[in-house]
């Protein structure tokens, strides 16, 4: 299995920016401490986006608040995570419910349900990788109907601990409409800051 997923992140991270349907590079810096952290992202390429993003856990279940701007548009996201159910081997499903709210009438707010399907491996003492599949099906939209499959955010990545207190990481999104045409894809960077 671990030779799947070497192969994996070695054809992902081998494709470039320029192969991207987006030529852009998001770049994440998550500090934490204890069950919960604070996320900042922007992009390269002068893509006109903001985030703030606060995590908490409290008994295994995840709660987020996410703020962002994305060209003048605001969008507050609201997430709670269930647990984790373990499936086969290294994966698990992740439910995950987010309401995303807008404070103009630019967009839709809606509720989407996410089935999240995820593996994570420990390659060595310090490396890792990770899958994350997230199938979202739209509730309350004025553009989808209820239950309807409208996106897919697919991330495969790989983390690197520098320390105890310092990791960093790459990763290639793959995004796809609810046809399963590709929206666009792009590679990412992370840095995690331990306190």
């Amino acid at each position: 299995m671990n030779k799947l997923i070497l192969g994996a992140a070695a054809v992902a991270f081998s494709i470039s920016p320029a192969h991207a349907v987006e030529d852009y590079i998001e770049n994440n810096i998550q500090f934490t401490t204890g069950n919960s952290s604070i996320t900042f992202r922007k992009y390269t390429a002068g893509v006109d986006y903001n985030m703030v993003q606060l995590d908490t856990k409290l008994a295994g279940w995840g709660y987020t608040y996410r703020w962002t701007d994305s060209g003048g548009t605001v969008e507050n996201r609201y997430r709670l995570t269930a647990p984790k159910i373990d499936l086969v081997g290294n994966f698990y499903l992740k439910p995950r419910t987010e309401i995303n709210t807008y404070e103009s009438n630019a967009k839709d707010d809606f509720v989407n349900l996410q089935p999240i399907i995820a593996a994570d491996y420990q390659l060595t003492d310090k490396l890792s990788a990770y899958i994350d599949l997230k199938p979202k099906f739209a509730v309350g939209s004025d553009k989808y109907s209820d239950g309807e499959f409208y996106e897919s955010q697919n991330d495969f990545g790989i983390d690197y601990a520098l320390s105890d207190a310092l990791s960093v990481g790459v990763f290639y999104e793959y995004n796809t409409d609810g046809d399963g045409n590709k929206t666009d894809d792009f590679l990412g960077t992370s840095v995690v800051v331990k306190f």
